[in-house]
């Protein structure tokens, strides 16, 4: 009997056991125990459960399985401030007016002296409208009426100026012409880069005869600034070679420098980087800047509206004050040989 009683026990422990492994209960809930699509949103979190404005999302439209292999993208290009620019070699050349070929030589010209360069960088043609508006949508030329005008405040400014986007900027003061340069990757020029670059260094003209030899124009020492070489003026009312406007940079190609520069005499004065001083007393050996303008700056080469022709010697200098927009004032870049 108690053998009996022993295994009915142990019968109903294994029966036990065995339901106990069974199949599990079907959830209630269906199969996803976290689905709450039924719920109302709590109160106190709503606000920050809201759909964020689509302006504020940031789509990305490559497919995760591409592999992105443009090495050529906008971002990674190097942007080549050289282009359209001229290399002007190591060396030497003379500044100031060639007492040699002048007889008449002003003071704030003198004394002509020579000067040992590195190689260094200038724009081929002056600086452009289409150029001068890239750095005003870029925000790195400053604002109207503080460093440049416009046909809307005068006529004869080019920028605004339906057609003349090739033309040269003009109505620039310094202040402009710096910061577009510096917006560029580049500099302004000083007086004695921008004299070289006009006249010729020593390895064109001999280095025996340079200080003789060296030019009165751009295209030489014979010939009177005309409009046959350059776009001027040929009476006070009488501006731009009959045109009443600066012209198309190479307009006049007989006027290009020994380096092929264009438009260094005429069309528009040029800013260069230096302060401007009485004469050249104070010009340094390597012919880079003397300085910084604080309240006026040189300006070099004559323009559109000029008809005096000694204007127009690669020599004559003439002090404008740096907040200045004028008709006839533009400018170049420089850059530094890396």
């Amino acid at each position: 009997m108690k053998l009996f009683l022993m295994f009915a026990v142990f019968v109903s422990l294994c029966f036990f056991f065995v339901s106990c492994g069974g199949e599990e209960e079907e959830n209630i809930y269906g199969d996803n125990t976290n689905d709450k699509s039924n719920e109302e949103p709590d109160d106190e979190v709503q606000d920050y459960q809201t759909r964020p404005d689509s302006n504020d999302i940031e789509i990305n439209d490559t497919a995760q399985d591409e592999e992105i292999t443009d090495t050529d993208s906008d971002a990674d290009a190097e942007v080549d401030i050289t282009k359209d620019m001229i290399l002007i070699p190591q060396g030497k050349a003379w500044v100031g007016c060639n007492e040699n070929i002048q007889t008449d030589c002003p003071l704030s010209e003198l004394p002509y002296h020579e000067v040992s360069m590195k190689a260094y960088y200038i724009d081929t043609y002056e600086v452009t409208v289409a150029d001068f508006q890239k750095c005003v949508d870029a925000g790195g030329c400053g604002a109207e009426e503080d460093t440049y005008d416009t046909k809307n405040g005068n006529p004869y400014c080019n920028f605004g100026s339906t057609g003349k986007e090739t033309h040269p900027m003009n109505c620039v003061n310094w202040n402009g012409a710096h910061s577009y340069c510096l917006w560029a990757g580049k500099r302004l020029p000083s007086e004695g880069e921008w004299e070289r670059a006009a006249r010729g260094g020593c390895e064109i003209h001999g280095d025996e005869d340079c200080e003789e030899k060296s030019f009165t124009y751009t295209w030489g020492n014979e010939g009177t600034p005309s409009c046959d070489y350059i776009n001027m003026a040929t009476s006070d009312i009488n501006w731009g070679c009959g045109s009443d406007s600066t012209a198309v940079g190479g307009s006049y190609p007989d006027s290009d420098s020994p380096y092929g520069a264009v438009d260094m005499l005429g069309n528009v004065y040029e800013w260069v980087a230096d302060k401007w001083v009485g004469n050249h007393d104070l010009a340094k050996p390597d012919g880079s800047s003397v300085g910084i303008p604080v309240d006026e700056a040189v300006i070099k080469g004559g323009g559109f509206m000029q008809d005096d022709v000694t204007q127009f010697r690669i020599s004559y200098r003439a002090p404008e004050d740096i907040t200045n927009f004028l008709y006839s004032r533009g400018f170049r870049c420089a850059a530094d040989v890396e």
